[in-house]
């Protein structure tokens, strides 16, 4: 069977490994021994001969791969398993490095409660709390906690104990914080107290004292404690005690009305006795804005700017101006002509001064948040005025003031910002020919130092897919004489004309840019990512062998070794395309060899495999492990739904292929997959409709592919 013909493919791997590896081939070796691993997973004594030799051959990443894997399957060695979940925690994989460090407390449980075990229960609960699990961190540190107040009994010197303290009493603040969210105010309380043993701060143990007064329902108390921290006129801790006010200050009052006024008075009360107070100022900017008191917020957030500005002080701002002018221009009747007063001109002046000082140095529109740039574009009114505004202020309409008398007119020296802010929303806005007025202007103010806007526009008009405008702004730039390096425009003109089916000119400019980096691989795969796009298969395949040729003995840059892996993966889709599947999966099987868990290669090898009726139930696990992966990705779960169809689970895979064809506009292939379950399960009609709508699908491509 498929199981019995695993273990003899992986025995011969192995064999042949061990004879190349007897012949100092070592590389071809380390391939064998990968590849019989994954054969025969249960065979995990092949990792240890893996690891290292990948050593050896300074593959570091490589073997670390496979070291973390070995220490997942084999729980033999202890401090190996100890060092790998150390190190997964340093890299922030915070739900595989518990996994391993509740392997090690399941070994080490019948082992005497000592230093080394409290140790381990510390990780365990800082890690359960780091996944938000504090039930469980509060039970496991729990032990932590009666160790440190009786330390005699478990054996702890003085050292030990205050290494498990942690730096001032760290230890501490993370048991109180996994009490805390486990409902135990009183014992967090506790642990809080004992942090200022360690460092004391009376202020600051005011303020979480309150905290746990707040868990135990008593305001009051809570209030006093909290009036405590506030005397001291500090932001240590942000604004995080002026929301716990307002969340004891609601506990008190019932009436949000009251309750909402009391708040606000304090916050007042706060602020004019401790006015420079960025997190106290913020908080009560904040609130002001939500009750409408938008004079009050602006003069608040003015303060703000006028220190140290914030992201958050920005985006408070003009989320006031924003509202306050979408409100106006709401209120206008639709046929009328806007007159705008002078008050009103000076809030759209300072709006856009604002967008500019906030925006203008970033290029993107991205620090403005999805909420606010939401606000921004989405009433069409408000932003056909905005770009008439900025127009305005740019000189790129007549305007019925004479520009001397006209002060919303930009000064040179802002014309440069305020014209690729204006740029930057004319094109999320879908306003095209708007954002080429504004980056023409922009460029034409930056005279000697053109590049950044030249960047700028060309990325904004390639991320909005208008590749032809964006392949046209490039090519400006490659051919200015005041650019000097063009590495990076001739990489992207390759994009943008490839995506614009200018082929030639593709090809051309990613050659230029190998021309001007000949030792960088991601420049070298552009040449075969246009081959691929103009569908001209067997160029790029000679194009990404020869890349693969050329650096696949590069093993100290991880990007290199991404852009070989994203190679042999495009290799095995042209593959494919080519009906040449043996070809195909040996692509996939290389990239599985460097980088065993690749979830995308683990998924397309197992369709793979699936579609040709081989290896069914490892290509099933395969694919399930990408399912797992990434549940939402509608690709896995087809590969996932077609494996249950092949393998005769066909109520399995009517459910997991409906779940692929819950997209709004399916594929076809998944629609044809779905139509092939229900006809199984005897849903004739269903599986009709299914079929015809699969043929829908693949119209609609054919017709899309002719455009």
């Amino acid at each position: 069977n498929d199981r019995d013909q695993d273990r003899l493919t992986a025995a011969a791997l192995f064999a042949h490994g061990r004879l190349l590896f007897r012949q100092q081939k070592l590389a071809d070796a380390l391939t064998r021994y990968e590849r019989a691993w994954r054969y025969d997973p249960a065979g995990t004594p092949i990792l240890m001969d893996i690891v290292p030799l990948a050593l050896r051959l300074k593959r570091n990443d490589e073997a670390v791969r496979y070291a973390i894997i070995a220490a997942e399957n084999d729980h033999s060695d202890i401090e190996r398993l100890r060092r790998i979940a150390s190190l997964l925690r340093q890299q922030r994989q915070f739900p595989r490095a518990l996994k391993l460090y509740e392997i090690i407390d399941k070994i080490q449980r019948a082992q005497p409660v000592d230093f080394s075990y409290l140790a381990l229960q510390l990780e365990l609960g800082k890690l359960y709390f780091l996944t938000d699990q504090a039930e469980a961190s509060a039970k496991v540190l729990g032990l932590v906690k009666t160790a440190l107040h009786n330390p005699e009994k478990y054996g702890l010197n003085d050292q030990q104990k205050k290494q498990l303290e942690g730096k001032n009493g760290a230890t501490y603040l993370v048991i109180a914080e996994s009490m805390l969210m486990d409902g135990k105010g009183a014992d967090a309380e506790a642990m809080f107290r004992e942090a200022h043993r360690v460092t004391p701060d009376e202020t600051l143990l005011a303020f979480r004292i309150a905290r746990t007064l707040e868990n135990r329902q008593q305001p009051e108390k809570a209030l006093e404690q909290l009036d405590i921290f506030l005397a001291a006129k500090t932001g240590s801790q942000g604004t995080a005690p002026f929301h716990l006010l307002e969340r004891l200050i609601k506990q008190q009052f019932k009436q949000e009305t009251e309750a909402s006024q009391r708040y606000l008075e304090k916050l007042l009360e706060l602020q004019q006795a401790d006015p420079k107070n960025q997190s106290l100022t913020y908080q009560l900017a904040q609130v002001q804005f939500a009750r409408k008191n938008y004079a009050d917020a602006v003069k608040l957030y003015d303060a703000l700017l006028a220190g140290k500005p914030t992201a958050d002080a920005y985006r408070g701002v003009i989320s006031v101006f924003v509202t306050r002018l979408a409100q106006i221009v709401a209120d206008q009747p639709a046929a009328e002509q806007f007159k705008w007063s002078a008050d009103q001109k000076d809030q759209w002046q300072t709006l856009t001064k604002h967008l500019t000082s906030f925006v203008g140095d970033s290029g993107s529109l991205d620090p403005l948040g999805e909420d606010l740039t939401d606000q921004v574009l989405n009433d069409k009114r408000f932003l056909s005025q905005l770009l008439g505004q900025l127009r305005a202020q740019l000189s790129l309409e007549v305007s019925d003031e004479p520009a001397d008398e006209n002060p919303a007119v930009a000064k040179p020296a802002e014309i440069e910002p305020l014209a690729i802010t204006a740029g930057l929303i004319a094109v999320r806005g879908q306003q095209w020919d708007a954002a080429d007025a504004f980056f023409a202007k922009a460029l034409e103010a930056a005279e000697n130092k053109p590049a950044r806007v030249l960047e700028i526009w060309g990325m904004q008009m390639l991320m909005a897919e208008q590749f032809e405008r964006s392949a046209e702004v490039l090519q400006q730039a490659v051919e200015h004489p005041n650019i000097n390096n063009k590495r990076s425009f001739f990489f992207l003109l390759a994009g943008a004309s490839a995506m614009a089916d200018q082929t030639d000119n593709a090809l051309a400019a990613a050659r230029q840019a190998i021309d001007l980096s000949p030792k960088i691989p991601r420049i070298h795969s552009r040449v075969g990512w246009v081959y691929y796009h103009a569908r001209r298969y067997p160029e790029a395949e000679q194009h990404y062998r020869a890349l693969i040729t050329k650096f696949g003995s590069e093993y100290n840059s991880s990007d290199t070794r991404d852009v070989l892996r994203q190679a042999r993966l495009t290799l095995s889709n042209l593959c494919v395309l080519q009906d040449r599947l043996a070809d195909a999966e040996e692509w996939l099987e290389e990239v599985l060899d460097e980088f065993p868990e690749d979830i995308g290669a683990m998924n397309d090898l197992g369709y793979l495999w699936i579609d040709q009726n081989k290896h069914l139930h490892r290509g099933l696990q395969m694919i399930q492990t990408a399912v797992t992966a990434e549940p939402k990705n509608i690709a896995y779960r087809d590969s996932l739904g077609w494996a249950h169809y092949r393998l005769g689970n066909y109520q399995q895979a009517v459910k997991e292929l409906e779940k692929a064809a819950g997209d709004p506009e399916p594929d076809s292939v998944i629609l044809d997959h779905l139509g092939d379950a229900y006809f199984k399960t005897k849903s004739l009609e269903k599986a009709r409709k299914t079929w015809q709508r699969a043929l829908d699908a693949l119209e609609e491509d054919a017709k899309e592919s002719t455009r």
